[in-house]
């Protein structure tokens, strides 16, 4: 869902606009570099949101959170983690 939603930002989006999301990738990085599965889903999902808000579709916005959030439930409660694996989704 996101990668053509990306393609038209990038061509429309200020530059300006985009500053937003560093300080959520930071977040979700520093989640990862830790190990704190909850903290990495909770942060990399409100990542993907805040990008697809730039689009100004609140719908899509709505689905996708929710089927990001799905995808997520086994990292979140399946067995633990390595922080390679998390840094490596991080990135």
């Amino acid at each position: 869902i996101e990668v053509p939603v990306m393609l038209s930002l990038a061509r429309t989006v200020p530059a300006h606009r985009w500053s937003v999301l560093r300080p959520l990738a930071e977040a979700t990085v520093a989640a990862a570099a830790v190990g704190d599965r909850a903290a990495y889903a909770e942060s990399d999902r409100a990542f993907h949101r805040a990008v697809l808000t730039l689009s100004g579709n609140e719908q899509l916005v709505t689905v996708a959170d929710e089927l990001h959030r799905r995808s997520q439930w086994p990292l979140v409660a399946g067995p633990v983690t390595r922080r390679a694996e998390l840094l490596a989704d991080a990135a």
